[in-house]
């Protein structure tokens, strides 16, 4: 028995018309890039959607097995059907191949927004908005925008990079609003204003359609809603924050919404040994917690704040975002507030 048999799937090979019934074993790399089959090489190779009147021509090569290779731009996504058409000298050969989908993967979906429980001042810089699923890039201008109560789009309400920012795995997208709107006296806030209001209701819509990574579409629109407060435009005041040490547990409630990504990584428990511990979980309300197993109040030295912290408007320890002009500062020494 050769070597794909154990692993590759029948499949019906259509010459011209003709159906013939005939297997061929087929079997997909870990990266869905490359198929190799137990097949004569073709002349070459072309990848379609099932069904499409066109495709993409796959490189033909022989795996070091001596079976045929054929290797796309690209992974195939999970879930979708496919045809890989082979043209010999005397007849097309057209091969079925698809790559199913694990019985337990979500369907796409909004799973959430950062701070969506608590109150968002009218002018915060940035939200994350978290995915089930990781989804495509290049697809947030045309699908993610920012409405009213009554479901009416803000226009220009963000900032267009260019560039989306993702996190690594693809399932949280940093929305980040346009800067010159939320600064007092710059041409887009005095032409337009902020795209917030304080005391309105506004969500963050993804519309149907968006994909994910494999290409599957969200099957309606979905809105995370949020309510929006007063301005924040005060340096972040580290001393103002309520601390709470029980047994080896320690909770830090911060006096307004910080950032979530930011906070996660520029606050720190500095133990009596120098260790270091970072934040275990940032709650909705923006407050941080930390759980420490084990550890006893007489070794919890210090809280530490970097200088890199930012408040969801962007605040810092150092000044506020929105600082007058020669009014800013530039953040270089870490914050220390001592437990013991």
């Amino acid at each position: 028995m050769r070597l794909l048999a154990h692993i590759g799937l029948a499949l019906t090979l259509l010459f011209g018309n003709q159906a013939k019934a005939e297997g061929t074993l087929w079997v997909l790399s870990p990266d869905r890039r490359s198929i190799v089959l137990e097949a004569p090489l073709p002349i070459s190779a072309e990848l379609r959607l099932a069904g499409a009147a066109e495709g993409t021509e796959l490189e033909v090569g022989e795996s070091t097995n001596g079976l045929t290779e054929l290797t796309s731009k690209w992974p195939l996504m999970l879930g979708t059907a496919y045809e890989v058409r082979l043209q010999r000298s005397d007849a097309e050969q057209i091969i079925a191949i698809d790559a199913p989908l694990a019985a337990d993967t979500p369907m796409p979906g909004v799973a959430g927004l950062s701070h969506q429980n608590s109150v968002v001042p009218a002018n915060a810089l940035r939200l994350y908005l978290d995915f089930a699923t990781p989804m495509a890039r290049g697809q947030a201008a045309e699908f993610v925008q920012l409405v009213d109560q009554d479901g009416q789009e803000v226009v220009n309400a963000f900032l267009n990079l260019g560039v989306e920012l993702w996190s690594d795995d693809q399932r949280r997208l940093t929305i980040l609003f346009d800067p010159g709107r939320l600064k007092h006296g710059v041409g887009p806030n005095v032409t337009l204003g902020a795209p917030l209001t304080p005391g309105g209701r506004y969500g963050i819509r993804v519309k149907r359609g968006i994909r994910d990574a494999m290409g599957r579409a969200l099957s309606g629109d979905d809105v995370k809603w949020f309510d929006v407060g007063e301005a924040v435009r005060k340096a972040i005041e580290p001393e103002a924050w309520s601390v709470a040490v029980k047994g080896g547990a320690l909770r830090v409630s911060f006096d307004r919404a910080m950032d979530a990504q930011a906070a996660l990584r520029s606050v720190y428990l500095r133990l009596s040994d120098g260790r270091r511990l970072p934040a275990g979980k940032l709650q909705s309300d923006g407050s941080l917690t930390w759980s420490i197993e084990g550890v006893d109040v007489e070794e919890m030295l210090a809280i530490v704040v970097n200088p890199d912290l930012e408040d969801t408007a962007g605040n810092t320890i150092c000044a506020p975002f929105d600082a007058q002009v020669g009014q800013g500062k530039i953040c270089t020494e870490s914050v220390a507030l001592p437990l013991n």
